[in-house]
């Protein structure tokens, strides 16, 4: 929750969105509907293929606005920013998020573990005998 109101305080939009965990609104459709007053609140859902908004349109008897989220070209490599002591890495992390990540020793956490090494591949001149 932290990292999702420092990202809206800094875009400036903590004034017009509100926010807060709550338990799946399918499973109380009514209880929903009276703590979020269709007229008051919209409910968003991201686009996605397999259309939930249609389901959730008819549980909640309500209106249900898609959105879809900008896309993202990935950065350079941040492990590798990050290893270089490049502080670029920080740029692409959204602000609010940012300060969470640290907060919580992300970096070290993410950027400092080794990758485990990969599964060797088996030979092609094996074989194989199953006992019974």
């Amino acid at each position: 929750m932290t990292m999702w109101r420092n990202a809206l305080i800094v875009a400036d939009l903590h004034h017009r969105v509100e926010f807060e965990v709550i338990s799946r609104p399918e499973l109380d459709p009514a209880d929903f509907n009276r703590r979020f007053d269709p007229d008051t609140f919209d409910v968003v859902l991201i686009e996605t293929t397999t259309e939930p908004h249609e389901a959730y349109t008819a549980l909640l008897d309500r209106p249900i606005t898609t959105a879809a989220p900008a896309t993202h070209e990935a950065g350079p490599d941040l492990r590798h920013q990050y290893s270089a002591g490049d502080p670029a890495w920080r740029n692409q992390i959204a602000v609010g998020a940012l300060e969470v990540f640290e907060l919580i020793d992300g970096p070290a956490r993410l950027f400092e573990q080794t990758p485990a090494p990969p599964i060797p591949e088996p030979p092609t001149n094996a074989t194989m005998a199953v006992g019974h």
